[in-house]
C-alpha cells in the first residue's frame, strides 16, 4: 500500500460495535469507537467494547507497505498507549492487540475513499526520527520542531572550511522546518536546520543548513546541499 491507498475511512465491526479510523491526506487522523483494551498498557486478555476511545491526532508511515502509526494525541488517560499501529495486509489494515506472542486482532476495511485524493506528499512528521551517518554524526529530528546534531564535524558548519584550524566534532541543537513536499521528490526538497540557537550570529558559521531529501527504493536519506554529508534512517 502507498500513502494514497490508505486515505479514507476504515472500519472494523463486531456485531453492533463499530471502530472507525479516518486517515486524511494532510496527515491528520480521527478515531472513534476504539476499545480501550486495545491500547491498554496492561494488555487485558479479553476485548471489551464497553469502554471505547474517540480521538484526533496524526498518522504516518515511512515507506509503502510499512506499519501505519496513528497517534491518539488528545486522549490523556493513564494506562493507555499514545498511539495505535496498523499493519497493511492486502487491501485491509490489521490492528493487533493483547498478548505479544499470541496476539488477537481486528481487521479494518475501507468503507469510504476520499472523493478527490490529494497528491502523495511528505510532511514534517514523516521525517521525525533518528538519522545516522557513517562519519558525520547523528541527526535527530523531533516532533516538537527541534533537532539535535551529535558529533558533527565543525567543518560542515563553516562558511569557509579552510578557516577551520582544528576540525573537531561538536553537538548542535536548534529548530527545524520543512514545508509539505509533493512526491516524487525534487532536488530542492528538504528540511532547514536553524543553527542560531547554538552559535548566535557567528560570521564564520552558517546561520542555517539546508538539507536535501532523496528517495531510493523506498528509503529516505538527507544530504547537505553540497553533498558533503549524508544521513539515513537506520
Amino acid at each position: 500500500m502507498t500513502r494514497s491507498d490508505v486515505l479514507g475511512v476504515w472500519e472494523a465491526r463486531e456485531g453492533q460495535n463499530v471502530l472507525q479510523i479516518e486517515l486524511s491526506g494532510d496527515g491528520t487522523s480521527t478515531v472513534s469507537g476504539l476499545p480501550a483494551a486495545v491500547v491498554a498498557t496492561d494488555r487485558p486478555a479479553q476485548l471489551s467494547w464497553a469502554d471505547t476511545i474517540d480521538s484526533t491526532g496524526d498518522w504516518s508511515f515511512w515507506t509503502p507497505g510499512a506499519d501505519i502509526d496513528v497517534s491518539l494525541s488528545d486522549t490523556a488517560r493513564e494506562g493507555i498507549y499514545s498511539s495505535v499501529r496498523l499493519n497493511p495486509q492486502g487491501s485491509e489494515l490489521v490492528l493487533y492487540y493483547g498478548d505479544i506472542d499470541f496476539p488477537s486482532h481486528l481487521t479494518l476495511t475501507r468503507v469510504e475513499a476520499p472523493s478527490t485524493p490529494p497528491p502523495e506528499t511528505l510532511v514534517p512528521r514523516d521525517l521525525v526520527g533518528s538519522w545516522a551517518s557513517r562519519s558525520d554524526g547523528d541527526l535527530e529530528l523531533r516532533a516538537d520542531g527541534t533537532f539535535q546534531l551529535t558529533d558533527v564535524p565543525l567543518r560542515l558548519l563553516a562558511v569557509d572550511d579552510t578557516e577551520i584550524v582544528r576540525d573537531e566534532d561538536i553537538d548542535v541543537s536548534g529548530r527545524w522546518t520543512m514545508i509539505e513536499t509533493p512526491l516524487p521528490l525534487s532536488e530542492v526538497s528538504g528540511p532547514t536546520l536553524s543553527l542560531s540557537d547554538t552559535f548566535g550570529h557567528d560570521p564564520n558559521l552558517f546561520d542555517s543548513l539546508g538539507l536535501t531529501l532523496h528517495e531510493m527504493d523506498g528509503e529516505l536519506s538527507l544530504t547537505l546541499s553540497d553533498g558533503k554529508a549524508k544521513w539515513k534512517l537506520p
